[in-house]
């Protein structure tokens, strides 16, 4: 039953796919390169590539597109939707632009509201670029599993703005009823913090359980701690109390260097990461063995977002796999026409928190039937379990109990895909490991989603997001006043999701052509590593155009501008005379100058736009217990695949018996299941349903 940390080769399965990329935008550069990791080519015969990359900036993004093929996949990048008052077709592909109109720059100043004047007045990090290209790359292997089966390409535009928007779903995800409150809200343990160490260098502690917690005071010789903390992770009596463990916590951490506690800590199975530089990364051993930065035409670079492996020794499914076809089994209420290319596909997901179910979460937006599996507990961020499990059926199981480990093999008997983001090993000492699985269900594709990655000297840490973002460089870049600090958005959580659906999407064109089963692995390290690719090799964004940003002050707030050409030709009176302007005024002055101009908004701001609902980047619905809701639901401006927005995340357990009967389970035995706690029903996320 066990299974070893060795990996077989990488394969890449775009090998045979040529790409021609007509601009010289970031996320062009970034969306090409995940392509190229996977064996895709390059070519300059626009009319024979197999896709087209259309980043064109500046009065180039509105000149026509030259010929393509009719199977040609088009991948448009635009700024903003249709339905936003910026959207226009000049198109800039600026991170600090469309950051600016998300409220990105204003959170990274410091606070939601932050001043985006001072230094730190930008997000330095290219999430828009960043997102719009792995969103496409999502899009895109979409695509060529749909044109595998109906022979036609597609014409996928995506907006920067909307596929920046991924990084805040967390904070636009509304619920009315006022007694439905976040948990992570209320006063707790500060154990997701960055402390300072004796040496003058700063750590990122993490752990959600009381497990973990018990590491940290273990190393720390702080024992009489472990208890009292770890009941504070759920909720502490008040803000005095978690003051009072912030100041404990600050003092243990001085009193040893920085790597001296990472040692300890994770040697205990806890976890901690010091906040390293980018040069440390880079040579970092676990970084290099890991493949998470390979070396490649004699320099050091970042290495695939994700990778696919297949075994020669496995057994291969009947070709095709599974029928393509609709699934009247599951709602597929849709926000824009078009075919859902994973209708019939069956996924179990078996991981937690965000990545892994992220990754779910997008499959079943493509129209997966997904079966959401937890253990008889309830989550510890119930609003990121809204975030994330929308659109699924939730099954909740103990898989430590011989009759929970039938149903979960059951599960994986009949499924396409397997997604898991647990510590390597965990669910193969269930007997569900990757081997195993594919014995279970030849043809399987099994996307392993973790912390650290596959292979290296750390593949079996555990870590969060905010460990990938220490280990990075990500939080000392950000430093304030040499002060490292968190990047204030799940950015690596959320883009290994998206990186592990594009893996899974790749896999299932290789699983229908040969019928071998697929292993996807991808981890918040990598993905860290991709997302800062060019600020860790300046040589990747060679050629890239992109003109810097200036912010301007005006009577309510901020705008900031591009400066190019037409900006340099104001006048010296020009910019000056904005002052007294509101935002609007300033940015219609701007414009009829031949400006590009947008406001510096909150993410409170955001949180008003109507322009979400235009564009059907925002849902409003009624949750079954808990009331009217709304969150953010991702999507491109245009394309021939549809978007399944499914129903509100279902409560843990909330589909058991429906599920279990799917599965062959009499009602007495599901009786007998329930009554002796092998599973569990419905499981409410608040602490008052109905209230």
């Amino acid at each position: 039953m066990g299974q070893t940390n060795a990996m077989p080769p990488v394969v890449k399965l775009l090998k045979g796919i040529s790409i021609a990329r007509l601009g010289k935008s970031r996320v062009g550069r970034m969306f090409e390169l995940l392509l190229v990791q996977q064996g895709a080519a390059a070519t300059t015969a626009t009319g024979k590539a197999d896709l087209v990359i259309d980043d064109r900036t500046g009065d180039a993004g509105a000149e026509p597109l030259p010929a393509t093929a009719a199977s040609a996949i088009v991948v448009r990048f635009t700024d903003f939707p249709p339905g936003h008052p910026r959207a226009s077709s000049r198109r800039t592909l600026n991170d600090e632009l469309i950051h600016a109109e998300l409220g990105l720059n204003r959170l990274s100043a410091g606070k939601a509201d932050g001043d985006p004047s001072g230094p730190h007045g930008t997000e330095p990090l290219p999430m828009a670029s960043a997102y719009g290209a792995i969103w496409a790359s999502v899009q895109a292997a979409a695509a060529l599993l749909r044109r595998d089966q109906t022979g036609r390409g597609d014409t996928i535009e995506w907006p920067l703005y909307s596929a920046g928007l991924t990084v805040l779903a967390r904070r636009l995800l509304f619920p009315e009823n006022p007694a439905v409150i976040d948990p992570l809200s209320l006063p707790h343990l500060p154990q997701a913090e960055i402390y300072a160490a004796s040496d003058g260098r700063y750590v990122m502690s993490q752990g959600h359980h009381a497990g973990f917690v018990e590491s940290m005071m273990t190393a720390g010789g702080k024992h009489e701690w472990s208890v009292p903390a770890g009941q504070g992770l759920a909720r502490l009596p008040d803000r005095a109390a978690e003051a009072m463990w912030a100041e404990r916590m600050a003092g243990m951490f001085l009193e040893r260097p920085s790597m001296e506690w990472e040692d300890s800590i994770n040697a205990l199975n806890g976890a901690l990461t010091a906040c390293r530089t980018a040069d440390e990364w880079i040579a970092n051993a676990h970084a290099r063995e890991a493949d998470i930065i390979i070396e490649e035409s004699g320099r050091l670079t970042v290495g695939p977002g994700v990778r696919t492996f297949m075994p020669e020794d496995l057994p291969r499914a009947k070709v095709p796999a599974r029928p393509v076809g609709s699934n009247p089994g599951v709602k597929t209420e849709q926000l824009t026409p078009g075919d859902l290319p994973l209708a019939g596909v069956k996924v179990v997901d078996f991981a937690i928190i965000l990545a892994g179910p992220t990754c779910g979460r997008t499959l079943a937006e493509l129209g997966a039937d997904v079966i959401k599996v937890d253990p008889a507990v309830r989550p510890g961020s119930t609003y990121g379990w809204l975030d994330v499990n929308r659109g699924k059926r939730s099954l909740s199981v103990n898989l430590r109990r011989a009759a929970g480990l039938d149903i979960a093999r059951r599960l994986v008997a009949g499924c396409d895909v397997l997604v898991e983001n647990f510590r390597i090993g965990k669910l193969a000492s269930l007997g569900l490991g990757f081997e195993e699985a594919a014995r279970l269900r030849p043809g399987i594709v099994y996307a392993s989603l973790n912390a650290f990655d596959h292979g290296g000297p750390w593949a079996a840490r555990a870590g969060w997001e905010h460990n990938a973002q220490a280990a990075s460089g990500m939080q000392v870049a950000r430093a304030q006043n040499g002060v490292a600090k968190q990047v204030p958005v799940p950015v690596n959580d959320y883009s290994t999701g998206l990186l592990g659906a594009f893996g899974v999407l790749m896999a299932l064109r290789e699983a229908r052509t040969t019928g071998r089963a697929v292993r996807v692995g991808g981890s918040l390290a990598r993905s860290a590593t991709f997302i800062r690719d060019d600020q860790l090799f300046p040589h990747l964004s060679a050629g890239e155009v992109h003109a810097a940003t200036q912010v301007i002050r005006c009577s309510d707030g901020w705008v900031r501008v591009e400066k190019t050409q037409a900006f340099d030709k104001l006048t010296a009176a020009f910019i000056p005379g904005l002052a007294s302007a509101d935002s609007t005024q300033a940015i219609a002055r701007l414009l009829a100058a031949g400006v590009v101009a947008v406001r510096e908004r909150t993410v409170g701001d955001l949180i008003k736009d109507k322009s979400l609902e235009a564009d059907h980047l925002r849902v409003n619905w009624s949750h079954p217990h808990w009331g009217p809701m709304s969150q953010v639901i991702v999507h491109p401006s245009q394309s021939a695949i549809g978007c399944a927005r499914g129903w509100p995340a279902e409560e843990p357990g909330e589909a058991t018996r429906a599920i279990l009967g799917d599965l062959g389970y009499s009602a007495r035995e599901i009786d007998i299941f329930i009554a002796t706690k092998v599973v569990s029903e419905r499981l409410p996320l608040f602490d008052k349903p109905g209230a």
